[in-house]
């Protein structure tokens, strides 16, 4: 499941003016530190102005740099402690970022996005538990925020607790049924939930929405499997490989729909690929093995079994085979 983006994405979605929400890039540019003159002649709030700028521009390096050094001088300010994790997040910076984000939450406890970006950094750490609180929190002081609602959601179901999370998600999409990240994650978690007709029609939905969304195409074909729709999704795998031809888990999948349809020899074609592309991939050898097995081919299935147990021992599927095949 994918149900987060890399940290500069996250943090690109909040580059935001802290005090009221203004696009960054909309700001007049204050002059910018010269090499020469570093941070000389600049006031914290100048420098905290440049910071923010850089951070419209994604120029985050420097906008740590300068950010910096306007705390140095000024730590209590929340809006620079807020672009500085920012700044941060998006250089996967994590651990610091996650400080200046609770510095930020703690100076002005009533900002939303410092709780957004603070509890995806957390959640990108694993820490989901810790992000799940700071996103209760915010809520006792913003409820039904739809944002919050969403990251709460998402957080539950790390930690595998699906209808906690899916519960939080359904009333985010109560007030943001239009937001196709939002449905996308929604649809993935009535999969969890076993309501694969719902599923279906929420990924579709998000798909629609935004045709670009890989990983909800990803689960919409999982969907499809789960209700035994083995064409639509090899369809949609098919168009996902074409985007993405090195991929790994989608040949696994397609490979996968090709042979619960029947389509034995295509199986065997997707499965070869997979396991050219990795040939230390278990599963890849297994599917390549059944769908020559399912072909009659049961010598050269075997070495393909007999490869995958030898990958993982823990692949049941592969060991019984090869225990209800022994060599004559």
């Amino acid at each position: 499941m994918v149900l987060k983006a890399p940290p500069s994405t996250l943090a690109a979605a909040l580059g935001l003016c802290f005090a009221c929400g203004c696009a960054g890039a909309q700001r007049v540019a204050e002059p910018e530190p010269t090499r020469e003159s570093a941070t000389d002649g600049f006031s914290p709030a100048e420098l905290i102005q440049i910071g923010t700028d850089y951070n419209a521009r994604g120029q985050s390096e420097k906008a740590v740099g300068v950010l910096q050094a306007a705390l140095a001088r000024e730590p209590g300010s929340a809006e620079g402690q807020f672009q500085l994790g920012l700044a941060l997040s998006r250089l996967e910076r994590l651990d610091e970022a996650i400080e200046a984000l609770e510095q930020a939450r703690r100076l002005a406890p009533d900002h939303i996005d410092s709780a957004l970006l603070l509890g995806m950094a957390c959640d990108l750490k694993g820490h989901n538990a810790r992000a799940a609180r700071i996103y209760t929190e915010a809520l006792a002081r913003h409820p039904d925020h739809p944002e919050l609602l969403h990251e709460l959601g998402v957080s539950l179901l790390m930690q595998g607790k699906t209808k906690e999370g899916l519960a939080r998600l359904e009333q985010a999409c109560k007030r943001k049924p239009e937001d196709p990240g939002l449905l996308g994650d929604y649809g993935y978690a009535l999969l969890l939930a076993g309501r694969v007709a719902e599923a279906r029609a929420q990924l579709a939905r998000a798909l629609e929405l935004d045709p670009k969304q890989a990983d909800v195409a990803a689960n919409l074909a999982k969907a499809h499997m789960a209700a035994g729709d083995f064409a639509a999704a090899a369809e949609l795998l098919e168009r996902l490989r074409a985007a993405s031809p090195e991929a790994v888990g989608l040949h696994l999948q397609l490979a996968l729909a090709r042979l619960r349809q029947g389509e034995l020899a295509e199986a065997e074609k997707v499965a070869r690929r997979a396991v050219s592309l990795a040939p230390e991939n278990a599963r890849a050898h297994f599917l390549l093995g059944a769908s020559l097995d399912a072909q009659g081919k049961t010598d050269q299935a075997r070495a393909s079994f007999e490869q995958a147990h030898s990958l993982d021992p823990a692949l049941e599927e592969a060991g019984r085979w090869l225990a209800s095949h022994p060599r004559p």
